[in-house]
């Protein structure tokens, strides 16, 4: 019988690829086993990460949520809050204004004395004494109270403390503190003296705001006048205190 060269050749690969085909079988035989174990596993423990996962995201959006609705919440309790302070501001300026009406008022008739010797003490009696001889007003003033102030005593030789003076009518209180701007400083029984208002301590900073601009003014007005203005006329605005000077009531109170 007689091949021809293909089938020769067909069958010369059969036998060289046989045995080779067998020993590769074998020897994959058990890693692809163990291939598909490992990929088997594999997958089971993506599935079972791919679960947690999606576990957790909808942990993280329920969260999500809420933190959403107690952002929301938090944010309207802000704003009612908010609304709350101003109108808690609003009425507490409006106190604080009334307030100060009240403490202006109550010290509408009050004066300060400065220069008394801490050793000189005086009653409502020789108070109203005082200011009628230092003055040279035709009757004694009414004075229903007359003390020091608050601060702590002096030492000697210290700047004495000033005196609080209570008038029981306006009127005098006006009379007084006219005549005081236009004395200035009164020598009387072996001492120096001078009258002011007693302002509210709002009032003696707002005026205390305004000390530069007032003594720029003095100084203008000399410089304008020269001589022809009054002796004494700018050393008093410079030297006196900020309580010298008459407090303005707000045009609003005066309207009540």
């Amino acid at each position: 019988m007689e091949f021809s060269e293909a089938e020769l050749l067909s069958e010369l690969r059969e036998e060289i690829s046989a045995p080779f085909n067998k020993e590769l079988t074998a020897a994959f035989a058990g890693n692809l086993t163990s291939i598909r174990s490992d990929i088997q596993q594999l997958k089971t423990d993506l599935s079972s990460d791919t679960t947690t996962m999606q576990q957790e995201f909808t942990g993280l959006r329920s969260t999500v949520t809420d933190m959403e609705q107690s952002l929301s919440t938090c944010t309207d309790d802000i704003v009612h809050l908010q609304a709350k302070v101003d109108a808690i501001s609003k009425e507490l300026a409006k106190l604080e204004n009334k307030c100060e009406d009240l403490e202006y008022r109550s010290c509408r008739n009050n004066i300060r004395i400065v220069g008394v010797p801490e050793e000189n003490i005086l009653s409502t009696t020789d108070v109203s004494m005082l200011l009628m001889e230092a003055f040279q007003l035709g009757k004694e003033p009414l004075v229903d109270r007359a003390h020091r102030t608050l601060a702590s005593k002096p030492n000697t030789g210290e700047r004495p403390r000033a005196m609080v003076v209570k008038l029981h009518y306006y009127a005098d209180c006006a009379r007084i503190l006219q005549k005081a701007r236009e004395l200035q400083r009164v020598q009387i029984n072996n001492m120096t003296i001078s009258v002011f208002p007693d302002h509210p301590a709002t009032t003696v900073r707002a005026h205390a705001a305004f000390n530069d601009v007032r003594r720029r003014f003095v100084a203008s007005r000399e410089s304008d006048l020269g001589s022809s203005i009054r002796p004494g006329y700018g050393s008093h605005i410079r030297e006196c205190s900020v309580t010298s000077f008459r407090r303005r009531r707000p045009k609003n109170i005066l309207r009540q």
